[in-house]
């Protein structure tokens, strides 16, 4: 044989071949003809001798044990099946699972701040839907939808000290809650529902065809479902607590959208949003998916929007304000011959002339103080406020009075506006007498008695009901 350096080469394929080079041959000729005789793609191939010894292309064979050398790579029919691969979107390559996971980071990075504990804890979404061909938006897009409308409202759950476990995307093909509906006789459908007082709140954000509902209908479900927090029928405590939510959103959303418009302009959009509020509980009275009775309370709540003056904004005692009030009301306690502007508080509104106003004022009354934080100081107010009705129904002169300077009614009564305005919807106005201050009960109205009794026990109700199981509400 003449000169030259035999190579036994271990081929992908199994076999075993010996190649003759030339003495003074390089590796890059061994790795040219596995790529020519073997149809491997240059790019794979790998050589290694023995001990693990990985052979580079500008090795000399001299300087290589030739004896058993094993080749490693892919032939270029594989290469190209796989690329062609990369092109069908039911398979997925490195590059697009790290596209994925960027962009669910940056929505949840992205979302509004919240409230650090006023706030929706979770958000949850349908993960089927991932944007393919008359599915509708993908999942990510879901998720950043459930962030904008927490980021809207969540002004709302700071003023009422509301904190949601869960905010969660309901599945348009999940039938169980609108079967259960059925069963109720509960006919309409079913665009959301908050179970056990605000564990979760689930709203539909799809319609049937996998698109988003419009914005405002979903605003509308949440705001709805928010209100369950606090009252779980659809009564006129409930109607009244969602048109002052409504209305909130709507003046919030009307200053933000034009901040650089004069004030009239901006005075005429708020009371815009005061009619929009009117019309969608006129709707809701019209609604032959509910109950007469819950239709006769939209009724109402609306006839009390529609004859209500507007004036400024006053937040639910929160914690800090707590302090401030008690102060007040131990120098009110102390001025027993000031003016009748000691009384705690906020001065009892003068009563209209409608006794169909009245009442909305009972229970719009009955929903703010619902509505309020911290739980134990309000509870006390509403079972003095009870008491004080009961009595008040007696035929005894003595119980259709009521000192403002009492302790009891300064620890609990004078500490909320709204227990005050409930009073005096029922027909307590303030006098004086003897030097002290006192509410006397000027409208002996047993119907407007019952009905604020009625609005209290509800509230005492839900509170019970509400530490024992979970209830959703739709």
């Amino acid at each position: 044989m003449g000169s030259g350096i035999d190579v036994r080469l271990r081929v992908p394929r199994g076999e075993e071949v010996v190649v003759r080079f030339g003495s003074s041959a390089l590796a890059q000729e061994v790795f040219d003809w596995v790529v020519r005789e073997e149809g491997l793609d240059a790019s794979t191939v790998k050589i290694v001798a023995k001990k693990g010894r990985r052979v580079a292309r500008e090795d000399a064979l001299r300087d290589v044990d030739t004896s058993r050398l094993m080749v490693m790579g892919t032939t270029r029919a594989a290469v190209d099946e796989v690329i062609a691969a990369r092109s069908d979107p039911s398979l997925r390559g490195f590059a697009m699972e790290e596209e994925r996971e960027r962009r669910r980071k940056s929505v949840a990075e992205n979302g509004a701040a919240q409230h650090a504990e006023y706030k929706f804890c979770k958000f949850v979404v349908v993960e089927r839907f991932v944007g393919g061909p008359n599915e509708g938006p993908h999942h990510f897009d879901a998720v950043r939808l459930l962030h904008k409308l927490a980021s809207d409202v969540n002004f709302l759950l700071a003023r009422y000290g509301w904190t949601v476990g869960a905010l969660v995307e309901m599945d348009p093909r999940d039938d169980r809650l609108l079967k259960k509906k059925e069963a109720e006789g509960d006919g309409g459908c079913l665009l959301g529902y908050n179970e056990n007082h605000g564990s979760r709140i689930y709203v539909r954000l799809r319609s049937d065809d996998g698109s988003f509902r419009d914005y405002d209908d979903l605003i509308q479900t949440l705001l709805h479902e928010l209100c369950h927090n606090n009252v779980g029928p659809h009564n006129a405590a409930f109607f009244a607590l969602y048109a002052d939510l409504r209305k909130a959103y709507l003046d919030r959303s009307a200053s933000k959208s034009e901040p650089t418009r004069v004030n009239t302009l901006a005075s005429t959009r708020r009371g815009d949003a005061k009619g929009r509020v009117e019309d969608e509980l006129n709707r809701e009275a019209a609604n032959a998916a509910i109950s007469p009775e819950e239709r006769m309370s939209a009724a109402l709540v609306s006839a009390a929007v529609h004859n209500h003056q507007d004036k400024p904004h006053v937040e639910p005692v929160v914690r800090a304000r707590r302090t401030q009030v008690d102060k007040a009301l131990a120098a009110a306690a102390a001025e027993r011959r000031a003016a009748p502007s000691r009384v705690p508080a906020v001065d009892v509104p003068p009563a209209p002339t409608s006794h169909a106003t009245r009442e909305a004022r009972v229970v719009a009354a009955a929903a703010r103080l619902r509505a309020l934080a911290p739980p134990a100081a309000k509870n006390d107010a509403v079972e003095t406020l009870i008491t004080i009705l009961k009595n008040a129904g007696l035929d005894d002169p003595k119980f259709k009075r009521v000192r403002t300077t009492n302790n009891r009614f300064l620890r609990t009564v004078g500490k909320f506006a709204a227990a005050l305005e409930l009073l005096g919807a029922v027909g307590f106005e303030r006098e004086q007498n003897d030097g002290d201050d006192v509410l006397c009960l000027r409208r002996d109205d047993p119907a407007l008695l019952r009905l604020g009794r009625s609005a209290l026990e509800d509230i005492v109700a839900a509170r019970t009901v509400g530490t024992k199981e979970t209830v959703p509400s739709d």
